[in-house]
C-alpha cells in the first residue's frame, strides 16, 4: 500500500500544519506535500527560492512567500488521480481553514519509479485569485528550475516518486531465511535473480557445516529454486551471461575440488576440476573470461604445515589445465606489536621473535583480486592473523612484489595494476594504495570499507577495534590527508554499495544508512538487530538494496537510490557478479 498525504495550509517550522487565516495584510503562507513522511514539495509564487531537506519534517525549511490571505480548499469530495497509468481516488478531510487529503494506490508502479509522477489536482478557493502563480520544487533537486503552475483555476501538485534524493516511495523490508549462514551473495543482473551460498544448517537443532546451499532469490525475497552441493560454502561468482559457479568437492580424503557452472533455471551445465595435488585444499578462487585463478593451500584448516610446504597462486584455463604455477613464500613472519611472556623471557613480555607458520589460511577478507595484469593473493598465518599479500603478473606467474608481513584486513582494486591493502590489529589502523610495480604510493591512517569510483576517490566506513567506537565515514586524499564524514556508532558493517549520485549505502549497527557525496548521513531503515555476521550491499534496479545478515537475506525497495556507479571496487561487474575482476582499459 502507498500512501501520499499533503495538506493546504500552512506548515509551521516544526512541520506541524495551523491554519491559514485570511488577513489583508501580506502574511507568510506555504502549501506542501509529502510522501511517507520523507518526500516534501514547497509551493511558493512565482521567483520564489526555496531549501528542500530530505532529513525528516523537524529539519525541513520552507520555502517562503507572501500570500494575501490565500488559502485553499477542497471543492469535491472525491477526485480522480493518475499514478504511472493506474487510477485511483482522492479523498480528503477538511478543517474550516486547511483541508488534508489521502492518497492510497494498492497496484505496484511502474518499473521507472525513479520518473513516476502523482498528480493531485485541487480546486482553489476564491481568495487564491489574488496570490500570483506558485511554483514546485521537488526534493530529488532542490536547485532544479520550479514548475510553474497557475493559480486562477486548478491548483496542480506534482509529486514525485522515488526520487533520487531523499526516498519518496515508502520503503519496504523483505526478509528471505536461509537455510544456514551465508557466505556470499551476487545477482546475475541488476533485475536478479540473487544467488546466495550458505551452509545447509547452522543452528541449535541441525548443524551441517560441510553442506553447501545454493539459492536463487528474486527480488521481492521469494526462492526460486535451490540446490545442495557437498562442502563448505564459498562465494558464488558470477559469468556476464549470468550462469553463476559454486566450488564443492568430493567429500573424499583427500578431497578433489570442482567448480560448477549453474543455468538460471537451476540445472548443471558443466563443471570443471583444477589441477591440484591430493593433499592441496583450494582456498579462493576467482572467476576470468578464459579460465580461473585459484590459491590453493597445503593442507586443510588448522592443519598443521608439513615441512616445506607452500601455498600456490595457479592461473588455469577454461577446462581446469594449468597455465602457470607460483609458489608464494611465507616461511618465516614477525610484526613488532606481537609480544608474548613465557619462561624464556622470564614472564616478561617482550616483542615475539620471528617465527615459522604452524597453520596456514587464506586472508579472510578479499584473498584474491584481478587487477588488469595484476593479481594480488593474501596468505596468513592462522594462529596470529599476520600475513603477507603477493602481487604476481598474470601473464608469467612472476612475483611483481610482497608486502611486508602485517595484520591485513580489508583491500581493494583502486584500477588496472593497482590495489589498496588495510591493516587493522596489534596497533595498526592504515590503508595503502599500491601502485603498477608493487610500490607503496600512498599511506592513510585508516582502514574500512573502502569504495574507489570511477574518478579514483576513495571513501568508506571506518572499522577499528575500538569500542566505543572512534569511526567515522572517511574519504581518503590523493595527498595522504583525509576528510572526516559523520561518525558512526558500533563496528560490524556490511561491505557498502556505491550509486551513481555518489552516495555510500551500508548497514552498521542495526541501520541502513546513506552517505552522500557532501558527506551527509542519512538513515534508511532502522531493526533491532545486533548479529556480527555480515555480509556485503548489492545495489539493484530501481534502488533495490539486498544484503545478509546471518542466515537472513534482507531486501530494502524504495530507497530513491540511483543506479549503481561505474567505478573499480565494488561497483561495475564486480559489485553485482561478486567477482573481484578488473579488466584492463
Amino acid at each position: 500500500m502507498f500512501t501520499a498525504e499533503f495538506q493546504t495550509g500552512s506548515i509551521s517550522r516544526r512541520g506541524a500544519a495551523k491554519p491559514m487565516r485570511r488577513s489583508s495584510s501580506a502574511r507568510t503562507g506555504r502549501v506542501c506535500a509529502s510522501i511517507a513522511a520523507r518526500l516534501f514539495i514547497a509551493a511558493g509564487p512565482k521567483g520564489s527560492r526555496g531549501d528542500v531537506s530530505d532529513q525528516g519534517p523537524d529539519r525541513v525549511r520552507w520555502a517562503e512567500h507572501p500570500d494575501p490571505g490565500g488559502w485553499v480548499r477542497c471543492t469535491k469530495e472525491e477526485m480522480p488521480y493518475d499514478v504511472a497509468g493506474q487510477r485511483g481516488r482522492l479523498s480528503r478531510r477538511t478543517g474550516r481553514r486547511q483541508a488534508a487529503h489521502r492518497v492510497e494506490a494498492e497496484s505496484p508502479f511502474s518499473s521507472d519509479t525513479s520518473r513516476s509522477w502523482i498528480t493531485v489536482t485541487v480546486r482553489a478557493s476564491r481568495y487564491l485569485r489574488r496570490c500570483r502563480s506558485p511554483s514546485f520544487l521537488d526534493a530529488g533537486a532542490p536547485s532544479r528550475a520550479a514548475r510553474p503552475a497557475t493559480a486562477i483555476g486548478p491548483l496542480v501538485v506534482m509529486i514525485q516518486v522515488g526520487c533520487a534524493r531523499g526516498g519518496g516511495l515508502a520503503m519496504k523490508l523483505d526478509v528471505t531465511r536461509l537455510p544456514g549462514q551465508a557466505w556470499g551473495l551476487a545477482a546475475a543482473g541488476s533485475t536478479g535473480p540473487i544467488y546466495l551460498t550458505s551452509y545447509a544448517g547452522r543452528s541449535p537443532t541441525v548443524r551441517d557445516l560441510d553442506t553447501t546451499v545454493l539459492s536463487a532469490v528474486d527480488l521481492t525475497g521469494e526462492t526460486i529454486w535451490q540446490r545442495t552441493f557437498t562442502g563448505h560454502p564459498f562465494p558464488p561468482r558470477v559469468d556476464g551471461d549470468g550462469t553463476v559457479w559454486v566450488v564443492h568437492q568430493d567429500g573424499g580424503d583427500p578431497p578433489v575440488f570442482t567448480l560448477t557452472c549453474v543455468g538460471a533455471d537451476g540445472a548443471t551445465l558443466r563443471s570443471v576440476t583444477p589441477q591440484h595435488e591430493p593433499s592441496e585444499h583450494l582456498g579462493a578462487v576467482v572467476r576470468t573470461p578464459d579460465g580461473f585463478y585459484v590459491l590453493w593451500l597445503p593442507t586443510g584448516l588448522r592443519r598443521v604445515l608439513p615441512d616445506g610446504a607452500r601455498a600456490r597462486l595457479a592461473r588455469h584455463d577454461d577446462t581446469g589445465g594449468t597455465v602457470w604455477s607460483t609458489p608464494l613464500p611465507l616461511e618465516r613472519v614477525s610484526f613488532g606489536a606481537v609480544v608474548e611472556a613465557s619462561m624464556t623471557t622470564g614472564w616478561q613480555v617482550r616483542s615475539k621473535r620471528t617465527w615459522k607458520p604452524s597453520t596456514l589460511e587464506v586472508s579472510h577478507w578479499d584473498p584474491l583480486l584481478v587487477a588488469g595484469d595484476r593479481v594480488l593473493a593474501g596468505i596468513t598465518d592462522g594462529s596470529s592473523g599476520i600475513g603477507v599479500c603477493v602481487i604476481v603478473d598474470t601473464e608469467s606467474g612472476d612475483i611483481v612484489a610482497t608486502t611486508e608481513p602485517g595484520p591485513y584486513h580489508h583491500k581493494a582494486i583502486a584500477g588496472p595494476g593497482r590495489f589498496l591493502v588495510g591493516a587493522q590489529g596489534y596497533g595498526a589502523l592504515t590503508s595503502t594504495l599500491y601502485d603498477h610495480d608493487g610500490r607503496a604510493a600512498q599511506t592513510w591512517p585508516s582502514h574500512g570499507q573502502m569504495l574507489v569510483d570511477e574518478r579514483g576517490t576513495i571513501r568508506g566506513p571506518e572499522s577499528e577495534n575500538t569500542l566505543p567506537s572512534r569511526s567515522r565515514f572517511r574519504v581518503l586524499n590523493r595527498d595522504g590527508s583525509m576528510r572526516d564524514g559523520p561518525p558512526l556508532t558500533g563496528y560490524h558493517t556490511t561491505y557498502p554499495a556505491l550509486d551513481d549520485d555518489g552516495t555510500t549505502v551500508f548497514w552498521r549497527d542495526g541501520r541502513l544508512l546513506a552517505v552522500d557525496e557532501e558527506l551527509r548521513r542519512r538513515e534508511l531503515l532502522r531493526r533491532d538487530d545486533d548479529r556480527a555476521v555480515l555480509g556485503r550491499v548489492l545495489l539493484l534496479d530501481e534502488g533495490v538494496i539486498a544484503f545478509n545478515v546471518a542466515d537472513e537475506l534482507l531486501i530494502v525497495r524504495g530507497t530513491g537510490l540511483a543506479p549503481l556507479a561505474a567505478g573499480p571496487w565494488p561497483c561495475a561487474d564486480g559489485g553485482i557478479h561478486g567477482n573481484p575482476v578488473v579488466s584492463v582499459g
